[in-house]
Order: structure tokens, then C-alpha cells, then sequence
């Protein structure tokens, strides 16, 4: 994502889906990024580290959307403003209370178990998205 001229990229290591670390750079051709100072931004998080898609600009606010894999890989999403975004420093908070998609394994939204699709699940082939969140 660019960003107040520098290019911003949010990555969870293989071996530490738990953690998101926090990398920009200023030219994006260079291959010279440099970690965050407060990189690892999440920290022994499998509901908000991994992240869900790319940043989503409205106006002059920034959201980050993390996978939660609590339960399950692709379980639900989660929206997150991003309030502080510089070379120095990093701050967000949730932009709800609950999460912006849910998967739903039988289409009312009240599954007891959801089942979001996986390339290495098959149990449900047509699960059910509901989503609460527009943003702003």
C-alpha cells in the first residue's frame, strides 16, 4: 500500500502466523525495505495477525483487514483502522465490535460450526458469507 509517499507492507512469516510484521520502503523497484521499529505489530495473534486483503483507503482513513483463523483457517474477517502510520510509528484499533465477515456453513447466519472454503476442506461447497461492515 503507498502511503504519505513511502510504500507499506504488512507480511506473517510461514513459520509464525501469530505475529505481523510491518516493512516500508520508499522506492518500491529498490528491494530495500526496512522493518518497522515496532515491528512485530501483532503479536500472538491468530485472530488479527494474518492479513485479509489489502488496505482499504475511505477519505483520509486506512482500514487493514486480518483473517481470523482462531477456530479455522478463513473463520471469519476482521476490520481494523490503522490511526498512526509513519516510519516511526504504528497504531490501530478494531473498527467494530464484531467481525465484518462471517463464513456460515447452512445460509441463515446461526451456524453452530462454520465452514469456510479451503482448498483443503470440501465439507461444505456452498458456505454462506454474511457481512456487516461498510466502510466509512
Amino acid at each position: 500500500h503507498q502511503h504519505d509517499g513511502r510504500w507499506w507492507m504488512f507480511a506473517t512469516p510461514c513459520d509464525s502466523w501469530g505475529d505481523l510484521h510491518l516493512y516500508s520502503t520508499d522506492d518500491l523497484t529498490s528491494g530495500d525495505w526496512a522493518e518497522h521499529p515496532q515491528s512485530p505489530i501483532v503479536t500472538g495473534s491468530a485472530r488479527f495477525a494474518r492479513p485479509g486483503g489489502r488496505i482499504v483507503k475511505r477519505g483520509d482513513r486506512l482500514f487493514r483487514l486480518a483473517q481470523d483463523h482462531k477456530l479455522r483457517y478463513g473463520h471469519q474477517l476482521w476490520a481494523l483502522e490503522i490511526t498512526k502510520l509513519t516510519t516511526d510509528e504504528y497504531a490501530e484499533s478494531k473498527a467494530g465490535p464484531s467481525p465484518i465477515l462471517t463464513a456460515d456453513g447452512d445460509g441463515d447466519g446461526n451456524a453452530a460450526e462454520p465452514q469456510p472454503p479451503t482448498p483443503h476442506s470440501h465439507q461444505q461447497a456452498n458456505p454462506t458469507f454474511k457481512s456487516a461492515w461498510t466502510p466509512p
